[in-house]
């Protein structure tokens, strides 16, 4: 028996089950892949205690509360929170009197989610028709260049002296700022820093407006570093005339250059909703009206954000909204709202002073390593591993057609098509490779899974890692 005689899927059907880095999977490949997601639930998130949860424990809680959940997934980064999310999705369906919106980790901006918002069956009118409007005047027409040099402006301004603000509440180093900060963003030379390709504004536009053909994955917050100052002494003769007072104060400082970045990241967001031709106060009025309009229908909204970094720039409005309780004295009615959202654990506890009291319940996908005495054990990950294996092997053909079974009737849906039933070497192969529920482990063994996992992912169980640094890297 030779090695050509055993390679049992094609290189295709690697790339469209294990490219968690770079594409959304399509449903069928999500149904196909999914291993059930060790979790602990968590009533606070700073202090308390912690239980083990499964998914269906999940699924039960975040539908029994009435008229509202407000629950955080939390973990580190390539835990399984979208995929989690997701799951949500693919179990909760939209009906005449629930309606589902997910906001996906991949292939969004902020212009598709506040379009999507907009798209929400049940609103319709003049007054969101106006919102459409206004933000197909604002982005339709601008080249990439142009919505940097939007960006860029609409930072000055609000950074400056024309931003309304209490003078009393700020600092003396911020009310330097205030009056001359925005001077190197004007000035012609130091524009050029400023929007230069891959630069902090082209990448805020890329996750305001989007770039075609380009999906882009945000594990942190995009804003101002140290690192995106332009600290050379040499520009100082090349600077003009009102930026240069400025800027030799800047470049020897240090306790300046962090005050600047502070200050630029504080206004972020208010320049962001700008470039949409929107204003705070437009993004509170519009997420209100959404659920406004919902509650007249007594239709309920079921929010499920795969990543709430997606939504930088508006995600406090989105939070006012989702948090606001549906009954409220001397105001419309709100539409019910469950919200689920995935966040990275140490972002949410920042947010945590706003939002504490209204959490329904947390789960956090942080389980430790990959132990008998973890959540994760070694059966589990070769259960794992085996449905990521038997995906990249069967057609997709006979995939779709298994999940469409699956998504018309999950009672009685068929078994996933094993690849392994059909093969001349099944017998063999088990043996000498190992075998998890009637489907081989080949190429890997027990063992072999177990030490690779250890070297590239030493700590907390990360599925991401496994997929992409083990699966998809040895096949």
């Amino acid at each position: 028996m030779t090695f050509q005689n055993f390679v049992c899927w094609n290189f295709d059907g690697v790339q469209r089950v294990m490219n968690v880095v770079a594409t959304q999977p399509p449903d069928y490949v999500f149904l196909a892949t999914h291993h059930p997601v060790a979790m602990k639930k968590g009533e606070l998130i700073k202090g308390g205690t912690e239980i083990i949860y499964s998914e269906q424990e999940f699924l039960k809680d975040f539908l029994a509360t009435q008229d509202f959940a407000f629950v955080p997934v939390l973990g580190s980064t390539g835990a399984g929170k979208s995929h989690l999310i997701r799951w949500l999705a693919a179990n909760i369906k939209s009906t005449d009197k629930r309606k589902v919106l997910i906001i996906p980790k991949l292939g969004t901006n902020l212009k598709d989610i506040i379009e999507m918002i907009l798209r929400i069956e049940g609103i319709e009118g003049e007054k969101f028709a106006d919102y459409h409007q206004r933000i197909k005047r604002a982005t339709s027409t601008l080249t990439q260049l142009q919505a940097r040099e939007q960006l860029l402006n609409q930072l000055a301004i609000a950074i400056g002296t024309s931003s309304q603000r209490d003078r009393s509440q700020i600092t003396e180093t911020q009310k330097y700022l205030v009056k001359e900060l925005d001077s190197i963003l004007y000035d012609p030379f130091f524009r050029q820093h400023w929007l230069k390709d891959s630069g902090i504004i082209h990448r805020l536009i890329v996750h305001t407006l989007g770039q075609h053909n380009k999906l882009e994955i945000v594990e942190e917050r995009r804003q101002f570093s140290l690192n995106d100052l332009p600290l050379d002494v040499l520009y100082l003769s090349r600077a003009g005339e009102q930026a240069r007072d400025f800027y030799s104060f800047l470049i020897g400082d240090e306790d300046v250059q962090k005050a600047t970045v502070e200050w630029l990241n504080f206004h972020l967001d208010e320049a962001i909703i700008q470039v949409l031709s929107l204003g705070r106060e437009d993004l509170q009025r519009l997420m209100r009206e959404v659920r406004e309009t919902l509650a007249e229908k007594d239709i309920e909204l079921v929010l499920l954000i795969e990543d709430f970094f997606k939504l930088q720039g508006i995600d406090r409005e989105v939070l006012e909204a989702v948090l606001a309780i549906p009954q409220q004295p001397g105001s419309k009615s709100l539409c019910a709202i469950r919200t689920a959202l995935a966040c990275t654990t140490g972002y949410f506890e920042n947010l945590i002073d706003t939002v504490q009291q209204r959490v329904t319940f947390s789960v956090n996908l942080d389980v430790g390593e990959v132990s008998d005495k973890s959540l994760v054990t070694e059966t589990d990950m070769q259960q794992f591993v085996v449905r990521y294996l038997n995906a990249a092997r069967v057609e997709d053909k006979q995939l779709i057609s298994w999940a469409n079974s699956v998504n018309e009737d999950k009672e009685n849906a068929t078994e996933i098509p094993n690849f392994c039933e059909e093969c001349e070497h099944r017998l063999a192969c088990h043996a000498g490779f190992g075998e998890m529920n009637g489907i081989g482990l080949y190429p890997f063994t027990p063992n072999a899974l177990k030490q690779m996992l250890h070297r590239v992912n030493p700590g907390d169980f990360n599925p991401r890692i496994l997929i992409k640094d083990v699966l998809k890297h040895t096949l």
